[in-house]
């Protein structure tokens, strides 16, 4: 059996593998996402394996893909804003100023609630007081991974709250 190029086996296996990882679970963009991943990976490696091995090779690549998807789906902590509780907390304030920090707080719940799900866990898991290192350790992450993905998310929600106090204005 002659080797087909790799455009060609692309062609002939893609929406097999794609309906192999929907079929697991995936939806239709994240089986595309691991099926281009499994043959962009596949590019060095092409001519080294067997040609009767293609098909198992391929196949349990993007088994593997879809099992990192899921591991990775498990290891996220859903926090949405409704997770957050009602109220400010009572105690010091009075009259006007609980007022205002019951709106701020308002108002930060409807920003939260605009980022992605990912930012606002990680946002949230701050707040709680949870260390970035231990975040990391949670979540399976290298604790510089952790350390950006916390920057990332604390920008997103300053450009929020910026654009919404032009907004104001």
């Amino acid at each position: 059996m002659p080797r087909p190029s790799l455009q060609d086996y692309y062609g002939q296996r893609l929406r097999q593998l794609v309906q192999q990882a929907v079929n697991a679970g995936l939806t239709t963009s994240d089986a595309q996402a691991v099926v281009h991943d499994v043959f962009t990976k596949l590019i060095p490696k092409w001519e080294r394996i067997p040609v009767e091995r293609l098909d198992a090779y391929v196949g349990k690549s993007v088994r593997n893909g879809v099992t990192d998807v899921h591991r990775r789906r498990r290891r996220e902590v859903p926090l949405a804003p409704e997770d957050l509780p009602e109220q400010a907390a009572p105690g010091y304030l009075g009259g006007e100023a609980v007022v205002e920090a019951r709106d701020e707080h308002a108002k930060l719940r409807a920003q939260l609630g605009r980022l992605s799900e990912r930012d606002r866990s990680l946002l949230l898991m701050q707040a709680q007081g949870v260390a970035p290192d231990e975040m990391a350790k949670r979540l399976g992450l290298t604790p510089g991974t952790m350390r950006v993905a916390l920057h990332r998310a604390h920008a997103r929600i300053t450009k929020i709250r910026t654009s919404d106090a032009e907004d104001e204005r």
